[in-house]
């Protein structure tokens, strides 16, 4: 496994999870989870936050029990060679889709924001090659860009506080009104939002420390939480249901509510810090692709997997004809993608709980 993590502390767990999980999908967070919730929305996206804090729980129970291996090398301990290297390129595999998705994604996201452009393949390869640089630059690089983007985000979503000014609560009301199987069938519509947190149960022997690690990482995931919670909130306050079900991204429009006279066009600088987080997620995509690869096929020279990765993934982006199909894509393999995950982690973890019970009464 590659060991560029080494000299790393705990804490950067905490960027590199937020880095991994917030993408531009957060923006139409508000559309997917009141498309059964309606005004409940902002409830259900509370109830997700059980998929990433059981991934973190089986990464500590994996921590305690195998320190110094991931959750690839524990698959090719428990199932063999062949068949736990094909469940780790199926586990790896959400990775790959979000590379595609997250370039297509940002060029529907310019072309929305900007109706004189147009959408072209040299802008999706230059979009996937800027990824693939970022990644390639070391894993230091990408902790620093995740470090950049959680302050910058963290600052406007804090401004973007300032809605409450002018929606109006009566969009959040009733509050509870759309019942209990409702909430939780939107939560499970959300919970890909917080895919990502995956990348803990195969970095986490990289850290010594156990439980710094875990707590740093349950940190990120009460923020991730919260700051899906508030935009989801704050959007349905500000639009109402009904006005988000006719938007894209729904929560650009918070952005509106902000008047500063030193800046014209203060949704151009949110604008352009979005293609920045686009970029920064792709970069740690690719690394994790890496890391699976390497340890899939072994060491060779690093330029000649980001290439492989690199291909399909601009190739496959190019077909994907607008926004609409795009989600329509990443929201139903992801769907099977976690389903897929949750059973293999599980698997894994009791697996791992009787082999413990073993050594023990050796």
């Amino acid at each position: 496994m590659n060991n560029t993590l080494e000299n790393l502390k705990e804490d950067k767990i905490f960027y590199l999870l937020i880095g991994g999980m917030i993408n531009i999908g957060i923006l139409s967070l508000p559309n997917t989870m009141i498309l059964t919730a309606k005004q409940d929305g902002w409830l259900s996206t509370i109830i997700g936050i059980v998929y990433p804090l059981y991934i973190v729980f089986v990464a500590n129970f994996l921590k305690k029990v195998s320190p110094n291996e991931n959750i690839f090398c524990l698959s090719k301990k428990y199932f063999g060679k062949y068949v736990g290297s094909v469940f780790n390129l199926l586990f790896g595999s959400l990775y790959f889709v979000s590379i595609i998705s997250s370039g297509a994604a940002i060029i529907y996201f310019i072309y929305y924001n900007m109706s004189s452009y147009k959408t072209n393949k040299v802008v999706i390869s230059l979009i996937l090659i800027i990824g693939a640089l970022a990644a390639h630059m070391g894993i230091k690089v990408l902790v620093k860009l995740c470090e950049i983007s959680f302050f910058i985000g963290i600052l406007i979503s804090l401004l973007s506080i300032n809605v409450l000014k002018y929606g109006s609560i009566l969009n959040l009301m009733p509050i509870g009104d759309m019942g209990l199987t409702k909430i939780i069938k939107a939560s499970t519509a959300g919970i890909y939002s917080y895919a990502g947190a995956e990348i803990i149960l195969f970095m986490h022997p990289l850290f010594e420390d156990r439980k710094k690690l875990i707590k740093n990482a349950l940190i990120s995931i009460v923020i991730i939480c919260l700051t899906y919670v508030m935009i989801v909130f704050t959007t349905t306050y500000y639009l109402g249901d009904e006005i988000i079900k006719k938007t894209l991204w729904s929560a650009e429009y918070l952005v509106d509510s902000l008047r500063f006279p030193i800046f014209n066009n203060l949704r151009l600088v949110v604008f352009g810090f979005w293609i920045f987080v686009v970029l920064k997620a792709i970069g740690v995509y690719y690394y994790v692709l890496n890391i699976l690869l390497v340890d899939t096929f072994g060491s060779r020279k690093i330029k000649e997997y980001y290439l492989i990765i690199y291909v399909p993934a601009a190739i496959l982006a190019f077909l994907i004809k607008n926004e609409i199909s795009r989600r329509y894509m990443m929201e139903n393999i992801t769907k099977y993608v976690v389903v897929y995950n949750l059973i293999y982690v599980t698997l894994l973890l009791i697996i791992a709980f009787f082999k413990k019970g073993e050594i023990y009464e050796k």
